[in-house]
């Protein structure tokens, strides 16, 4: 096989989520062209993630990605503690013998870092229960702060708040509120039904997502082609509703059987299978899994 990418998009392929191999036109995979628009010719984005609420929100590969990113994460900090306290040692000058007096010059920043960061790390991947609920609310803020350069020059810098204000179902007000970004402020309106998944992500789904032709990823953020089943930056499954998946998937298309084929025969082609990971029904010929990704 070719050499596989390295990059930040086109990586994944769009449809089983495998590794897109570089130079290919079709994934070895799940023998599909990675071109959704010769994939899907005549099947229109707008739609494509149809209505209803996900069934993938427990699917391997958001725990693959959220697994990676822990171990990432971990290694970082412990790049980054090695190098603090490598430029306390030199920069107190210290030694072994003085270390075991004041072990606490080194040991202790790191201490207070590995605390902050730890509570960090708890926030961004521990679990949170999942909830649905109505936007009620968006709301923009702006705060100014002044601050002076070298110079003496005056600078004003403005930053701005994207909030977000929900209802859950239990009649409970919750909000969600992103610094001078607005992902999920511009891709959810007032009145939206949606479910929170918590488990392996922060992902807000809308309900109807009928009108959308791009979808957020629940892995990375990224907005991929509603008729994308992954996305192509991290490999992750997109939550789309399940008829729509089936109505953009070519597996589920009859073929036309225009070479003499026998009624029997055309009978066993349309048996029934199922995944022997998650038990899910699989259309006869598929090479991987419609709803666990697994290869069949």
């Amino acid at each position: 096989m070719a050499k596989k990418y390295v990059g930040f998009s086109g990586v994944f392929c769009p449809h089983c989520g495998e590794r897109v191999e570089k130079g290919e036109t079709i994934c070895p995979s799940c023998k599909k062209t990675y071109s959704l628009d010769d994939c899907f010719k005549g099947v229109s984005a707008l739609g494509a993630a149809g209505k209803g609420w996900t069934e993938n929100a427990d699917d391997i590969s958001l725990k693959r990605f959220a697994k990676k990113n822990l171990k990432g994460s971990v290694i970082g900090m412990f790049v980054v503690s090695v190098i603090i306290a490598a430029v306390i040692w030199f920069t107190s000058g210290m030694n072994m013998d003085r270390f075991e007096k004041e072990w606490y010059v080194v040991v202790g920043p790191l201490i207070i870092i590995w605390v902050f960061w730890l509570i960090w790390l708890i926030m961004q991947f521990g679990k949170s229960k999942s909830w649905e609920g109505t936007v009620t609310e968006k709301e923009r803020k702006e705060y100014k702060s002044a601050s002076r350069d070298e110079d003496g020059h005056k600078h004003v810098e403005t930053t701005v708040f994207y909030i977000l204000h929900f209802k859950d179902t239990k009649g409970k007000n919750r909000k969600l509120t992103q610094r001078s970004t607005t992902g999920w402020y511009e891709y959810l309106k007032e009145g939206d039904r949606i479910r929170y998944h918590g488990k392996h992500t922060s992902y807000y789904e809308k309900y109807d997502k009928s009108a959308d032709e791009e979808i957020p990823c629940a892995g990375c953020g990224k907005s991929c082609d509603a008729r994308a089943a992954y996305c192509d930056r991290c490999g992750c499954i997109l939550f789309k509703a399940p008829s729509a998946e089936n109505k953009t998937d070519p597996l589920n298309e009859t073929p036309d059987l225009d070479n003499g084929e026998s009624s029997k025969e055309n009978e066993i082609e349309n048996v029934k299978k199922f995944c022997g990971k998650c038990g899910a029904a699989v259309k006869p010929g598929a090479a991987f899994c419609g709803k666990c990704g697994s290869k069949l």
